[in-house]
């Protein structure tokens, strides 16, 4: 049974969650700034997808937004113009996964699906497997259009992965059928269902064995020990450079990791943290380029996961950023580098 959300210590949800929304209201011919103001978000929030916000101003926010705009199925649209979310290391993880089956795995298994506020859960019969997004928490809201988005982004994550449109047996909401049912029916390709006991995507057992074309055994291994290790660890016995650097090996690679964010999901100021981080010596870049370092010499050596595709992985820029910055460390290019490794290794 969910537990009755508190407003007064609210869930936080990342302001990624907003990004296509400017485009959706684009394309209907309307402005969020109402809905914006409504809800008590800023343009950095909604727009640019900064920070963390309470859950209940995401809902807030997509309700009246579908209302404004006049649109019903507007989480739908901002799931269509939504941009490839930038993983952190850990969603990385299922671009790596040897098909979809085993990627649904992963994400259930390392949480990548799961929120403070919701939840994914797999059921599988002999035809096929649900995917059944459970909440954590009930609004006094309706959240028609948070369940839409879900649904729909993820939908829209798998088919970016398998690099094809996946074929579905049925989509399942447990809230009542919007008005723009065809149009919800048109994004999924298959029938909907309203009323339902449960929120579901279910897909043929076939389609599990989907192959990813990005996949990489040996980089997958390599993922899977580093969560694996870091799953181990107890958080509240680190002290404070060790529960950064965890961090910061949870979230590099992604638009979270910057002081300024991981310092608001710590509740503490920005300022602050960095003072704290002086006191010890260090500071949040040296920080960031020694986890980044540590886990690009990891993969160099026991993988051969191209270099362009290692940048993407830590977060830089580009291939030539990372390159740079590999060789500001050991005075050589992550390719000469991994040359000289493998000679050492072999010798």
């Amino acid at each position: 049974m969910p537990l009755r959300y508190d407003i007064n210590s609210p869930v936080l949800t990342a302001a990624e969650i907003f990004l296509g929304s400017q485009e959706a209201a684009a394309e209907l011919g309307g402005s969020l700034e109402a809905s914006m103001q409504h809800s008590g978000l800023t343009p950095a929030q909604v727009i640019d997808g900064e920070g963390f916000v309470p859950l209940h101003k995401v809902v807030s926010f997509l309700n009246h937004a579908a209302q404004e705009l006049n649109c019903d199925y507007f989480a739908l649209l901002v799931a269509k113009h939504q941009p490839p979310a930038r993983f952190a290391m850990i969603g990385q993880l299922v671009r790596f996964s040897r098909d979809l089956g085993h990627a649904i795995d992963d994400g259930i298994r390392f949480s990548i699906l799961n929120s403070q506020y919701s939840r994914w859960v797999i059921e599988r019969d002999q035809h096929a497997m649900s995917l059944i997004r459970e909440v954590r928490v009930q609004l006094d809201a309706p959240i028609i259009q948070m369940q839409t988005l879900a649904l729909a982004v993820t939908y829209k994550a798998m088919n970016g992965i398998c690099q094809r449109r996946i074929k579905l047996n049925q989509v399942m909401f447990s809230h009542a059928q919007p008005s723009s049912h065809e149009k919800i029916k048109a994004f999924f390709g298959v029938q909907v269902f309203y009323d339902q006991p449960q929120t579901a995507l279910v897909f043929p057992n076939a389609e599990l064995e989907s192959p990813i074309p990005s996949a990489d055994p040996q980089v997958h291994k390599l993922l899977l020990r580093h969560f694996e290790d870091l799953s181990v660890e107890e958080g509240a016995n680190l002290n404070l450079i060790e529960r950064l650097r965890r961090e910061l090996r949870q979230t590099v690679g992604s638009r979270r990791c910057t002081l300024e964010l991981i310092a608001q999901s710590w509740g503490v100021h920005p300022r602050g943290l960095q003072r704290r981080l002086r006191e010890h010596g260090t500071g949040f870049r040296e920080l960031l380029q020694d986890v980044r370092q540590e886990l690009a010499e990891s993969y160099l050596t026991n993988s051969a996961i191209a270099v362009l595709e290692l940048a993407d992985l830590l977060g830089y820029r580009n291939a030539s950023a990372f390159s740079r910055a590999f060789k500001a460390q050991t005075g050589y290019s992550p390719e000469h580098w991994r040359e000289r490794r493998q000679v050492e290794v072999e010798s």
